[in-house]
């Protein structure tokens, strides 16, 4: 029996539920991001979009993984869950610039940010199937450029506080993808396997942003960043 285990109405059921489960945990923080971020406008629509971002992109992919292979929805679902990454990427840099920068480092990498993924949803979803993976991987590994350039300012105006969530949320990312990309491990044969895993890890890593996000929303980075720069005046 070749077939993976399987739920009524889950074509892959673990990969499908833990997004599921993702997706009711996020919602049910946005509640918290939003209060804390209630006082301060900018602030409060720069949350609303990263929000946004998250329950779409965990909204898709539990969908895409419930669908039939060979079906007409989940060739469609695959496309949107596609589209739903890179807005996530995006999005997440652009709360990020948008809480702690202003003037042109606040907008300059999410624009960037955002062109590629006008252009590179527009390719994976017309030409899904026709375009190299190349230029897949190229439209990914330019996002990720991006996004070491957006570490290196945060490093260079907070110091090692601005980048230490931000690091760590991509290493699971980063984690999550080459498990994916191996094939390996297997934990339960049928049951759970590389892409299982590499949906926890895809968790870990938007749940660490998260975290960056809501300390940036209620002002404890702040406070955090002004007590590191005090310790090193002190011990300087």
């Amino acid at each position: 029996m070749d077939e993976w285990y399987s739920i009524s109405g889950f074509n892959d059921p673990m990969s499908s539920l833990s997004h599921l489960v993702g997706l009711v945990l996020f919602a049910a923080f946005s509640i918290f991001l939003v209060i804390s971020a209630w006082h301060s406008r900018s602030k409060l629509l720069f949350s609303l979009q990263f929000i946004a971002a998250t329950l779409f992109m965990l909204s898709m992919s539990f969908v895409y993984h419930m669908m039939a292979i060979g079906s007409t929805a989940r060739e469609v679902m695959l496309r949107l869950d596609v589209a739903s990454i890179f807005i996530l990427i995006a999005s997440t840099f652009t709360v990020i610039h948008g809480m702690l920068f202003v003037g042109r480092k606040r907008w300059m990498i999410p624009t960037a940010l955002w062109s590629i993924v006008i252009v590179g949803v527009t390719l994976r979803t017309i030409f899904f199937h026709s375009i190299p993976s190349v230029v897949g991987d190229g439209i990914f590994l330019l996002m990720g450029w991006l996004g070491a350039a957006s570490s290196w300012l945060l490093w260079k105006e907070f110091g090692f506080e601005g980048i230490k969530l931000v690091v760590i949320g991509g290493l699971f990312y980063t984690v999550g993808a080459l498990i994916n990309a191996t094939g390996q491990p297997v934990f339960i044969q049928k049951v759970w396997g590389p892409h299982e895993t590499f949906h926890l890890l895809v968790l870990a890593g938007l749940g660490t942003h998260w975290a960056f996000v809501w300390s940036i929303a209620d002002g404890s980075f702040q406070r955090n960043v002004v007590k590191a720069s005090r310790r090193n005046r002190l011990n300087g």
